[in-house]
């Protein structure tokens, strides 16, 4: 009797230990990362800030200097001037060699994913690279078509970014024909959550169409 008592109580115990555990673990993982975020980006001004001012700077006030220079900025390019200025300065930048072809390719990454109409990473595919059915996950970076020409065939093709885990920020770039693109109906948000949680978090069920790129491709153009 003792014996069955201390086993339902040890058994109670984990499992209230465990519910805990779920609750505690990703609000505690989410304050780390945003705290991380938070002062990696004030350290950007707050570095040099804590140079002049010393024991008088705070954390905290380079990342609200920096977050005000962005929007300041973003309203200064709305006047006329402002945007010949930058156009002017743009134009220097890409005339510089090595400096111009980094600053190209920057500039191109954030007009497509910082712009409003952005259509990158929005859809999730599932490519198939085996003859044993084993898909590998990830996103389309647009939805341009790639020509490839081998011999007297052309292949349409798309770029497809696939993360690595538990860091999606890391990753290889493929080029995959579209008629091997799977587009899936999950969402950015659950395929990232199944990356960063290596899998232990996943859709209960893929919606699979490989028709569905042609469509997409015909409503999004």
């Amino acid at each position: 009797m003792p014996k069955n008592i201390i086993n339902r109580t040890l058994s109670s115990f984990s499992s209230h230990f465990f519910a805990g555990l779920l609750v505690i673990v990703p609000s505690v993982l989410s304050i780390v990362i945003v705290y991380y975020l938070f002062i990696k980006i004030d350290s950007i001004l707050g570095k040099y800030l804590l140079i002049y001012f010393g024991p008088y700077y705070k954390k905290g006030i380079g990342f609200l200097i920096l977050i005000f220079l962005i929007w300041f900025t973003g309203l200064l390019t709305r006047a006329y001037f402002i945007r010949k200025s930058i156009h002017w300065y743009e134009s220097i930048i890409t005339k510089i060699p090595v400096i111009n072809i980094i600053f190209k390719a920057l500039k191109e990454i954030s007009l497509n994913i910082f712009s409003p109409k952005n259509k990158s990473f929005k859809h999730v595919v599932l490519v198939n690279l085996s003859k044993n059915n084993a898909y590998i996950l990830g996103f389309l970076t647009s939805l341009d078509i790639i020509k490839i020409k081998i011999k007297n065939k052309t292949i349409d093709a798309m770029n497809i970014f696939v993360p690595t885990t538990p860091n999606p920020t890391s990753g290889f770039v493929l080029i995959i024909p579209v008629k091997n693109i799977i587009v899936t109906d999950i969402s950015p948000e659950v395929a990232l959550k199944s990356i960063f949680s290596l899998g232990v978090i996943h859709p209960d069920i893929y919606n699979l169409d490989k028709k569905t790129i042609k469509h997409l491709l015909k409503n999004e153009h």
